[in-house]
């Protein structure tokens, strides 16, 4: 009955396996999403381990009935120490984009659906350049047309609000909203004006 479903790897910095050599939890999602777009989960029961009793869960919905998904992706500052290029970390950022985009763009558009992500932590209008370049390349490769990939851009500092107009004007051929990071931005304006003693202290 949800209209939307969000994985979020907002904070999650990419790594490929864990100290005992299973698949990241971000990943392992990953594959969870493209193997529920392809239709692999149809009719299979899911069996969920409980003291007691076990659960059972079946997808049972029509794939055009289901809540669209909007993958949240990391902020930019997160690297993956795994995937290097010219001998440095990537950014994680990136590498959600491209491996979401790419494996799961053909089950999103069979299903009625377009290519959504939430974009967190845009604090500059530098910022924002660099995520669009991201998308303009990332739509170049795959051959699709400029603002295909759509975003909703969250910003959680007071000081990305004295950007604003720049940072949406950026986005303009594939932003579809913006919000505001509650805590994070109450916080934020709380340090702006510490000096002032405006706010009390956080």
């Amino acid at each position: 009955g949800k209209s939307v479903r969000m994985p979020d790897a907002e904070d999650a910095a990419a790594s490929w396996q864990d100290k005992n050599g299973e698949l990241a939890r971000v990943f392992a999602g990953l594959l969870n999403e493209v193997e529920l777009l392809s239709g692999k989960w149809e009719g299979k029961p899911f069996i969920k381990k409980r003291k007691g009793a076990d659960a059972e869960y079946r997808l049972d919905t029509p794939s055009d009935e289901r809540p669209t998904t909007i993958q949240r992706v990391p902020g930019l500052h997160l690297v993956d120490k795994h995937i290097l290029i010219n001998g440095k970390p990537t950014p994680a950022i990136a590498i959600i984009y491209a491996l979401h985009a790419l494996n799961t763009y053909a089950a999103l558009k069979q299903s009625g659906s377009g290519t959504y992500y939430y974009q967190p932590k845009t604090q500059t209008a530098a910022e924002a350049l660099i995520v669009e370049k991201l998308l303009m390349k990332l739509e170049e490769l795959m051959g699709l047309p400029l603002g295909t990939i759509k975003i909703e851009m969250l910003y959680e500092e007071g000081n990305a609000g004295r950007q604003m107009p720049a940072i949406m004007w950026i986005y303009r051929h594939r932003l579809i909203g913006s919000n505001v990071g509650r805590w994070d931005y109450l916080g934020s304006l709380i340090e702006m004006w510490k000096d002032e003693a405006v706010f009390s202290d956080p």
